[in-house]
């Protein structure tokens, strides 16, 4: 009976210790299934983002731990910065990225070590009973607290160590990958961009001066419709009168030297400047060269400057301008635009590079024609992206509403390009206004149009702020757009460089149907005279004279003669001047709404300062005599007299000016 019984527990013993084994061996079974899935997708990827959203849920699966978190290095910074946590409360969020606790997983990083954390080991005040810290190569450390089980809370083993480790070698060569890839993609779009804005002409041959490869430029140049490819180019340059560039080229392949043909004059009135570079290989051996023509003529180099990048229209008012655009660069009102392309880089992987680049060109050609029609210019490539802007080089006095018109024409012609190429790329947009400085960088023969202002990096930071499909503007934006357009707010949010959070819109729509005057997008159905520009200048001595510039090039708009422009320069200035000098925004601004309406101009000048009492003002002028020599006080009277309508409102919200002056 004895034996019997110790037989039955032995049975016992033995069933619960196969059903343990045989759970453990299924455990580890899914783990490895899991690890082995989880290295397909991360190998597959090539976007940072997918990689870096689909890690932690994995991590934590895989251990069964009840949270964790991923902190990563972010450019070149040396620290640890939190990209994901999940499952923490946020004191063990805190507690684990507070700077202690960030020392110690930096120090796990840069000794490659792995550590499993006991209670005592663990961060004081903290939650969770058992930590498991893993480096991720060079890139970051991921951090999983509790595993939990059939029994409870467990302590993380060696093979739960070795699992993770594992896991962690396969995302951290994925991320070197993708991040590797973005910096390749974002090079070959700077190389393109660089290859295809210049405004000189680029050729490049073989040993035997044959073109194998030249820009756009160069084919207008020589003719669209002549065949450069596989033809001599000193026999292009010749026919074209250039015998000395041609005898440049012969030269150079001859004895692969550098040489320079300062200007030639050339058929077709050009006046060609030639730069010949030899082309070598690693050994440095000549293989060819390439020559860069540039064509002198003032009004050709304008033209090449601008028709890549801005509609007919735009470069045809250039051509009629008295001056070209500033070289140094002038302070000027603008509208900028960024566009970011989502989700390309995944599928570069799938269809390789040569199909990817056709199809983003292909792609970019359409978008950038919708800025085009709106009148709208190109200023540069960015990665995935590009920036339009508005009010620059020309000046129109719709140019907000021109920029949200083309968003939303962008937004609809992806969908198009994604239906006729069965894709499924998204969009997302910012949108800001106000003074940038705009010119030409570089040099009178080599320039390349663009801006800079605060306003350009807030732009950016919309762009990339924004969800897939969606538009998001700036405050001042939102001003000048909400009479015409539906906007939704999305609340305040903190950008860097800006002190206070700032008041993020989205733009969903027309509240009508989108008239854009004088352009391209709907030149038959605009009435004359339509439009409106905002402009937001800092509360500081002189910005009244940028407000004039504005109210010139918007009088002359209108049609309103040089004097009546003069008087509106002067109403403006003192509206200003007050503005300024007594308004104190709480801000540090004051804003200024110039409307075209038919036949005349409105302006409106507003700040959010302390308001004072206008009768109280308005009385006191009348009682003061016409000869009473105090320079104060008189911008009431003057702009009453230099305008043909004149309304002041002012309260503790602060003072709202508006003007109006007729044709």
């Amino acid at each position: 009976m004895q034996v019997s019984d110790v037989t039955g527990e032995a049975y016992d013993t033995l069933g619960r210790d196969l059903r343990e084994a045989n759970f453990r061996l299924r455990r580890k079974l899914a783990q490895m299934e899991a690890l082995h899935q989880a290295s397909l997708a991360l190998g597959a990827s090539l976007e940072e983002e997918v990689i870096v959203g689909e890690f932690l849920p994995l991590a934590m699966s895989m251990l069964d731990a009840r949270g964790g978190l991923l902190l990563l290095r972010q450019g070149r910074r040396r620290g640890l910065q939190l990209v994901e946590h999940a499952n923490l409360s946020s004191v063990e969020v805190a507690r684990l990225t507070d700077p202690p606790s960030t020392a110690r997983w930096l120090r796990l990083m840069r000794q490659q070590r792995s550590a499993c954390l006991d209670p005592g080991d663990r961060p004081g005040h903290l939650p969770a009973r058992h930590l498991l810290a893993v480096p991720i190569g060079d890139d970051g450390v991921v951090v999983v607290v509790d595993r939990e089980s059939r029994t409870g809370v467990e302590p993380f083993t060696d093979d739960d160590r070795q699992l993770l480790e594992l896991a962690c070698r396969t995302t951290g060569g994925a991320l070197a990958k993708a991040r590797l890839h973005g910096r390749m993609v974002e090079e070959r779009n700077l190389n393109q961009s660089i290859v295809t804005s210049v405004a000189d002409g680029l050729i490049s041959t073989d040993l035997r001066g044959a073109v194998i490869q030249h820009n756009e430029v160069i084919a207008r140049l020589f003719g669209s419709r002549t065949r450069l490819v596989g033809r001599s180019c000193a026999g292009l340059l010749a026919r074209r009168g250039c015998v000395r560039l041609a005898a440049a080229v012969r030269a150079s392949l001859a004895d692969g030297e550098p040489r320079q043909i300062e200007a030639e004059p050339a058929s077709d009135g050009l006046m060609l400047e030639g730069h010949v570079t030899p082309r070598r290989d690693a050994r440095g051996q000549t293989q060819g060269v390439v020559v860069a023509l540039a064509d002198l003529a003032p009004q050709a180099r304008l033209r090449a400057l601008f028709e890549q990048y801005a509609s007919d229209k735009v470069v045809a008012l250039l051509l009629a301008a008295d001056e070209p655009p500033s070289l140094g660069g002038e302070l000027r009102p603008a509208v900028m635009l960024f566009v970011d392309l989502v989700g390309s880089t995944a599928l570069l992987g799938r269809i390789g590079a040569e199909e990817m680049v056709r199809l983003t060109n292909a792609c970019f050609t359409r978008l950038v024609d919708v800025i085009l029609r709106f009148d709208g210019t190109l200023d540069k490539y960015t990665g995935d992206g590009f920036l339009a802007v508005y009010g620059v080089p020309v000046a129109f006095p719709d140019d907000v509403v021109r920029a949200a018109g083309s968003a939303l024409a962008i937004r609809d012609e992806m969908a198009r390009f994604n239906q006729d190429h069965g894709l499924s790329w998204g969009l997302k947009m910012g949108m800001s206004c106000g003074l940038v400085v705009a010119g030409n960088i570089g040099s009178p023969r080599r320039m390349e149009y663009t801006v800079i202002g605060p306003d350009v990096s807030l732009a950016a930071r919309l762009s990339d702020r924004a969800r897939g499909g969606q538009i998001l503007v700036s405050p001042a934006v939102q001003v000048a757009l909400c009479d015409r357009f539906v906007l939704a707010a999305e609340g305040a949010q903190e950008f860097r460089g800006i002190a206070e959070p700032l008041a993020v819109y989205q733009l969903l729509g027309p509240r009508g149907p989108l008239v854009v005057a004088g352009s391209a997008a709907t030149e038959a159905a605009a009435p004359p005279g339509s439009g409106r520009v905002h402009l937001s200048l800092p509360a500081l001595p002189d910005m009244e004279l940028t407000a004039t510039q504005v109210a010139d090039r918007v009088g002359r708009w209108v049609g309103l003669g040089t004097d009546r422009i003069e008087e509106v320069k002067l109403a403006l200035v003192e509206a200003c001047i007050n503005a300024i000098e007594h308004g104190q925004s709480r801000d540090g601004r004051i804003q200024l709404v110039f409307a075209v309406e038919p036949g005349a101009l409105r302006i409106t000048v507003a700040d959010s300062g302390r308001g004072f009492d206008v009768e109280r003002v308005r009385a006191g002028l009348a009682r003061r005599p016409v000869v009473d020599r105090r320079r104060r006080g008189w911008g009431l009277r003057l702009m009453r007299e230099m305008m043909d309508q004149l309304e002041v409102r002012s309260g503790p919200a602060g003072t709202l000016v508006t003007m109006l002056k007729r044709r």
